[in-house]
């Protein structure tokens, strides 16, 4: 008999690592705004034909565009993100990993960062933080 795999943890994220964490938090806080902002933009449309109120807001007869407001403010989108130096991130990805999250989807820099930025979080990732959770 075949043992099927246990299904995968999968959690997003935006992520910004940099070897100044100071720097990095700064940078997340509009990059990572303006990705929600944008995210809720182009989708609230849609999702306020489709879903009048979603499930988790309907009890208290709240639209699509209530719940995006209430995740639009800066604790509420920040704390769905890592960013910081690398041991910073290392210990917050490894909370995630802690909770059973197998996957993870980064968003590295949103969209919202210069591509000099964005490859500077590549490379200080690549060369920090990937390497602890090699197998």
């Amino acid at each position: 008999m075949e043992r099927r795999r246990a299904a995968a943890h999968r959690h997003d994220h935006r992520l910004l690592c940099l070897e100044d964490g100071r720097r990095a938090r700064q940078l997340a806080r509009s990059a990572f705004k303006w990705f929600y902002e944008e995210l809720f933009r182009v989708t609230l449309p849609v999702l306020e034909k489709l879903y009048p109120a979603t499930s988790r807001f309907t009890n208290l007869g709240a639209s699509a565009a209530d719940e995006a407001r209430h995740y639009l403010r800066p604790a509420r989108y920040l704390r769905h993100a890592v960013a910081g130096d690398p041991d910073t991130c290392i210990a917050k990805l490894r909370k995630y990993q802690a909770a059973g999250v197998t996957n993870l989807l980064c968003a590295i820099g949103a969209g919202a960062l210069d591509t000099d930025v964005t490859r500077e979080s590549m490379r200080c990732i690549a060369q920090h933080v990937m390497p602890a959770f090699k197998l």
